[in-house]
């Protein structure tokens, strides 16, 4: 089961892959399919179909963006609980 820590939740999450070799798009659906009806967030995936690099797909992610907010999360990162509301 997946659980939602943030005390205040993003408006809009978007998830870029960037030609992953492994299946990260089937984990990221499955893992938004399971989130979806206990969030207001909204999700969004891009997958790049061939391999962009980091800067080019950060700026492909930050397009959609349409919050006042954007925070850059990599594999591996950690979220404080509180950081998006304290980045409010």
């Amino acid at each position: 089961m997946v659980e939602i820590y943030q005390t205040r939740q993003p408006e809009k999450m978007i998830f870029v892959v960037d030609q992953s070799l492994d299946n990260s798009v089937e984990i990221l659906s499955m893992l938004i399919k399971q989130l979806q009806d206990k969030t207001i967030s909204q999700f969004k995936i891009l997958e790049n179909t061939s391999n962009l690099s980091q800067a080019t797909s950060l700026n492909r992610g930050i397009a959609l963006a349409d919050t006042e907010l954007v925070m850059i999360l990599n594999d591996g990162d950690y979220l404080m609980h509180d950081c998006v509301e304290m980045m409010f």
